[in-house]
């Protein structure tokens, strides 16, 4: 059941939810700035490039554990 919900449901529906909660964050900012209130500091910061490099350093971090590492990493050592 656990392996269906991660290996067929989640990458089918992730696109979709993360998809669902950046229309939500666009409608309440548009609804805050023509309400005429004030951003929470947060609310400005650069997400996307935010984002961006978290992805790009775990995807350096897996390349350089994969050549780096003295075994097979994929194969637990025991």
């Amino acid at each position: 059941m656990l392996k269906k919900l991660l290996t067929v449901v989640l990458p089918i529906a992730l696109p979709f939810i993360v998809w669902a909660i950046y229309v939500w964050a666009a409608r309440w900012k548009e609804a805050k700035r023509e309400a005429g209130e004030a951003l929470p500091s947060w609310a400005n910061a650069p997400w996307g490039w935010l984002i961006l490099s978290g992805v790009l350093l775990t995807v350096v971090t897996l390349v350089a554990a994969r050549f780096l590492a003295d075994g097979d990493i994929l194969v637990p050592s025991g």
